[in-house]
């Protein structure tokens, strides 16, 4: 079973005070100091816009999860226990909306492949696009966003090799008058080996996407 707590996604594990994790959706890129990374620059009839979204799990989001998860537990929050999903979270693509739930992809990019999943995008706008940008920034939701295609990190591959080998070797000596003659001797030899290598290869997991709608990571005013 799964909810969402403070942008984050929880699946209950069999350890009842044991939860995975994955950020709920997409979001905005920025620096240490709040500053988001994103540009947008209008020369005439020219716009460009470049920004990095990111697929992140923010730690403070991760100590609210936990606290509220405590007191639903009547424990310390040191024993709650929360692991990452396995995923990788790449590409990532870049959508314009209709505003009625129709998007279109118009630019897609891989990820850093690693939390937090850094996704940098440069792309020149059309009027109407800049347009979509400037009711995303006003907080109109279903113009612009990110989606990341999700998918599990690929477990090792498995390799068995079984080898086997026996030989058997019989002499019969016929009756000679002269122990000696090595005519008068029949040696048979007969050796077998078999080897075999089998390959565990895991089934391709089905791709899931995150999806982030711009209108919720306060962007710049364009």
């Amino acid at each position: 079973m799964s909810a969402e707590m403070h942008g984050l996604v929880l699946t209950a594990l069999p350890d009842p005070r044991t939860f995975a994790y994955r950020p709920a959706r997409p979001s905005l890129a920025r620096t240490d100091d709040g500053q988001a990374q994103f540009s947008f620059i209008r020369a005439g009839s020219v716009n460009m816009l470049s920004f990095t979204a990111v697929w992140e799990a923010p730690q403070a989001a991760l100590d609210q999860a936990r606290a509220e998860l405590a007191s639903q537990q009547a424990c310390p929050p040191e024993q709650i226990e929360l692991v990452p999903e396995p995923l990788i979270a790449s590409p990532a693509e870049l959508r314009w909306g209709d505003g009625d739930g129709h998007w279109t992809t118009t630019a897609t990019t891989a990820s850093s492949g690693v939390a937090p999943f850094q996704a940098a995008f440069s792309v020149m706008l059309s009027p109407e696009q800049a347009e979509h940008l400037a009711k995303a920034a006003a907080g109109e939701t279903g113009w612009m966003g990110v989606a990341y295609r999700l998918s599990l990190a690929r477990a090792p591959v498995r390799h068995s090799t079984l080898d086997a080998q026996s030989t058997f070797t019989a002499e019969a000596r016929l009756n000679s008058t002269d122990p000696e003659d090595l005519s008068a001797s029949l040696g048979t030899e007969a050796s077998a080996s078999l080897s075999a290598t089998h390959t565990t290869t895991p089934s391709a997991p089905a791709v899931e996407e995150s999806f982030g709608d711009a209108a919720h990571w306060g962007l710049p005013t364009p």
